[in-house]
């Protein structure tokens, strides 16, 4: 998919109401689940022999950190019951491997099982019909078919220390056996691991960029808990973000959701208290905000969704979010304008998630007609697999269009805005992983101030005000920027008449490939105004120097990058993108 063609001028496609594609939705999510996150145990060929087995471990690590890894196990489609009796982890670096002896019993689920399957096929037909009644009734009877699936899944981890960690460019090769007992026969079950070790993400020509994920939930989201198995909490996410070199990371559990236990204030004190170790004891910064319903745009009052970040202080606090109906309280939530003041008066700042995205009964987009102000911006790029989605690219466009209403600076600054915590809509990039192994794959790149990288946890005033004041790229890997006038990232150039030189850098790692592989795109007022293609440069660092003449009513630039060709890439292989936020362009009449 080419980034240029799908930034501007796109028109956003209608979302078509048909059974199959409810049923796909609800079941496995968006496109996955919380954009990429998926249910894959509803998928029969991932099952072994009716179990479902996997193995969790971080994609990369890129600092020789210890890391976890994960065993989940469920008896879903087993015609009888299946006991876990050891599980053990062959780990680089040990002479023995690690055992761990369990015993386990897990009974068949296929009976709950096929029921859940039938009720998501009949939520579908009943939605295709806008059948109200019918959805509430299955989504009530969809409940206890889940609670049992996956109240006695089985779960083991173990933690890998740095010193098994080798060289970068190496390949760290792990190995997990998991043995049960099936009718009375011991069968052994094997995965092999394979995690690359990479150098660490791209900190630009002075090293002043940073890099956070700001999407996650922890096992405190009953998504994450039920559809996912995630029972890491706080503490192991933050463990895996350290290993994969990210700088920060923002908790935001889903605070609007009503089955069982989830959520409640005393889930949100345990995720704060988990938070306040972590910083205390490892020097890193992990902040706990939290992923609130907010209006009720879908049809059946499903709600959009909100990112509260904690502004004045390293927690949000827990904010009341009462939204009683449909899925698991996911609809018939709070007007926009109610939610954004709470989070606004308790010292947070609110970026809109995945504004294009939706699941049918959970979520809806955003209602860009809600009149809604007080939001500090959106997430432009949102993906836990790392891929550049169709929402994402209406984001990319509704985003320009919102920039284009900004005045143009004047006197070196832009005018606040009333009722706006940022003087502009800032776009970010989040994973919204449910789970450690896709941290990081989508995050956000930010331009801190007097900061250096070894120096102990990066401050949270640094970071909030870098979100603030839109000195961010989003990203998947590749960090690129500008400067025009010695303005860049979330500032203002003073562009005088004539020819201008803009400076844009390129930095790549080997895990994204050279910079020969790249191309740079320059758009100015949203429309594409100058394509650097690959010239052949060797390396992972590149600065290109551009002359540009800009004339009313040219207001703002934004620098794109993205992997325009890939020698020896396989065929789907990843495309590695950044999106930067806009340099402001103040146009003086003198010389």
């Amino acid at each position: 998919m080419t980034v240029n063609a799908r930034f501007l001028g796109r028109e956003i496609r209608a979302r078509l109401w048909t059974g199959a594609a409810l049923v796909l939705a609800f079941s496995i999510g968006s496109p996955g689940f919380g954009h990429q996150h998926t249910a894959p145990w509803l998928d029969e060929s991932t099952l072994d022999r009716g179990l479902y087995v996997e193995v969790r471990h971080p994609r990369v690590i890129r600092s020789p950190r210890s890391f976890d890894v994960s065993v989940l196990v469920n008896n879903l489609l087993g015609a009888e019951p299946v006991t876990v009796r050891e599980v053990r982890y062959a780990l680089p670096g040990a002479f023995d491997r690690v055992t761990h002896p369990r015993r386990h019993d897990l009974p068949s689920r296929q009976s709950s099982y096929r029921r859940y399957k039938s009720i998501l096929g009949q939520m579908g037909r009943a939605g295709e019909r806008k059948d109200r009644a019918s959805v509430e009734r299955l989504r009530n009877e969809s409940r206890s078919s889940l609670r049992d699936i996956t109240a006695r899944a089985f779960r083991d981890s173990q933690r890998v220390d740095a010193v098994y960690s080798t060289g970068v460019g190496s390949v760290m090769n792990l190995m997990v056996e998991v043995d049960v007992v099936e009718a009375g026969r011991l069968r052994t079950i094997r995965r092999d691991v394979e995690i690359p070790i990479q150098p660490p993400l791209p900190d630009g020509t002075d090293g002043s960029w940073f890099a956070g994920d700001q999407h996650l939930h922890t096992a405190y989201s009953m998504d994450a808990f039920f559809l996912e198995g995630t029972h890491e909490n706080v503490t192991q996410f933050a463990v895996t973000a350290q290993a994969i070199g990210l700088d920060w990371i923002i908790i935001t559990d889903h605070t609007n959701l009503d089955f069982l236990v989830w959520y409640k204030p005393y889930l949100f004190a345990l995720g704060e208290a988990k938070a306040r170790t972590y910083r205390d004891q490892n020097d890193y910064l992990v902040l706990q905000g939290q992923e609130m319903g907010i209006g009720s745009p879908g049809f059946f009052g499903e709600t959009a969704h909100l990112l509260a970040y904690p502004r004045a202080g390293d927690s949000t606090g827990f904010l009341h979010n009462p939204c009683p109906g449909l899925i698991l309280g996911h609809a018939k939530c709070e007007p926009e304008q109610v939610v954004l003041d709470r989070v606004n008066d308790h010292g947070g700042i609110g970026f809109i998630a995945h504004p294009f995205d939706s699941i049918p009964f959970f979520f809806a987009p955003w209602d860009r007609n809600s009149g809604a102000v007080g939001w500090a911006g959106l997430e432009i790029f949102n993906s836990d697999l790392g891929s550049l989605e169709d929402s994402d690219s209406e984001a990319i466009a509704w985003w320009h269009e919102l920039l284009d209403e900004i005045p143009p600076p004047s006197g070196g600054q832009l005018a606040e805005r009333p009722d706006y915590p940022t003087r502009f809509p800032v776009g970010i990039g989040n994973s919204d992983a449910h789970q450690p192994a896709r941290i990081g794959n989508t995050f956000s790149y930010a331009r801190l101030p007097e900061v250096l990288h070894g120096a102990g946890m990066v401050p949270r005033e640094d970071v909030m005000s870098a979100f603030v004041e839109g000195r961010l790229v989003a990203s998947n890997g590749p960090l690129a920027y500008g400067e025009i006038n010695g303005a860049g990232t979330g500032e203002v150039a003073v562009v005088p008449p004539g020819r201008n030189q803009i400076v844009l850098t390129l930095e790549t790692t080997p895990e994204f490939g050279p910079v020969s592989d790249y191309e740079l795109s320059l758009f100015v007022n949203g429309t594409l105004r100058r394509t650097v293609p690959p010239n052949g440069a060797t390396g992972y660092q590149r600065t290109v120097v551009v002359e540009e003449e800009f004339s009313p009513p040219d207001k703002y630039v934004t620098i794109t990058s993205r992997r325009f060709q890939c020698s020896g890439c396989s065929p789907g292989a990843l495309e590695f993108v950044s999106l930067a936020n806009p340099i402001w362009l103040e146009l003086s009449t003198t010389p």
